[in-house]
């Protein structure tokens, strides 16, 4: 799993070009100006990576993936790519990015499309 807590994290995690795109696009427009992208009050992003199991998130989300209550997911055709919201505290909001990959845990899938069924 990669954190984003600042623009220089995105550039340093070495994502597909297509995939920080569609990640700079949802920060620029979630964020006003982006160089105050996140603080230590608002939030921060996470992009799931392989290695990701619905237990390990749990660690970054504060809860199991499975047992999660999400404010909301959308699906980008574009970039072939699912991005869920998770606030705490009615404030601090973490954006995940989930790729819609063949080594996608099939219980991260599953809650998706559990979500937005």
């Amino acid at each position: 799993m990669i954190v984003i807590r600042s623009p220089s994290d995105l550039s340093n995690a070495k994502v597909p070009p297509h995939l920080a795109q569609f990640i700079t696009q949802l920060i620029i427009s979630i964020t006003t100006p982006p160089e105050n992208i996140i603080s230590e009050d608002d939030g921060h992003f996470v992009l799931i990576t392989p290695r990701d199991t619905d237990s390990n998130l749990c660690e970054k989300i504060g809860r199991r993936w499975s047992e999660s209550m999400f404010e909301g997911v959308c699906f980008n055709q574009e970039f072939n790519c699912w991005h869920v919201v998770v606030q705490h505290n009615n404030q601090y909001t973490i954006s995940i990015f989930v790729q819609n990959e063949a080594w996608l845990d099939p219980a991260i899938k599953e809650r998706i499309l559990l979500e937005i069924a």
